[in-house]
């Protein structure tokens, strides 16, 4: 009976860990959502730099999940640029699906953010940014989160349709 209930307690743990999208990885909770809004935010940066309106979404993509990463564009963040170049190359390599679906999806940046470091990932939720020292960027304003959860409420209902 002991051994039932510890084997049940188990089973539920694993299945929570393999349900949430979240990634195991070796950098800390901070620096995973810091690395999720630099992707996100130097990745708009070089879309708008580097293509015009003409240029498919897919090849915008295709070159942000390459350009992105460099050390020259991390370093105005929190966490020292190696350790960004690390967890920005995390992203683009572990969340690229996401990441290609996410930025189809929703063209405005924070709504970006919104949709991938706290919907699709999970990686910002219970985040505390108000002690960085460098990065001062609280996260996205209450309007950004509202047109993106009404998107996705929207997107959620004509699927079930």
């Amino acid at each position: 009976m002991q051994y039932q209930w510890l084997l049940s307690i188990i089973v539920l743990a694993l299945a929570i860990l393999y349900a949430s999208a979240y990634k195991p990885t070796k950098f800390g909770k901070e620096v995973v959502c810091e690395g999720c809004h630099a992707f996100v935010a130097e990745s708009a940066k070089l879309m708008n730099r580097k293509h015009t309106s003409r240029d498919k979404i897919e090849t915008q993509i295709k070159d942000a999940l390459k350009r992105t990463c460099d050390t020259e564009h991390l370093r105005a963040y929190e966490f020292s640029p190696p350790n960004m170049k690390k967890v920005c190359d995390y992203w683009a390599t572990e969340y690229k699906k996401e990441i290609t679906q996410v930025f189809k999806e929703y063209s405005d940046p924070e709504e970006r953010e919104i949709a991938l470091c706290f919907d699709v990932t999970d990686a910002c939720i219970g985040v505390d940014r108000s002690n960085f020292r460098i990065n001062k960027y609280k996260g996205p304003t209450g309007e950004a989160m509202k047109r993106t959860v009404m998107a996705k409420s929207k997107h959620d209902i004509s699927d079930e349709l």
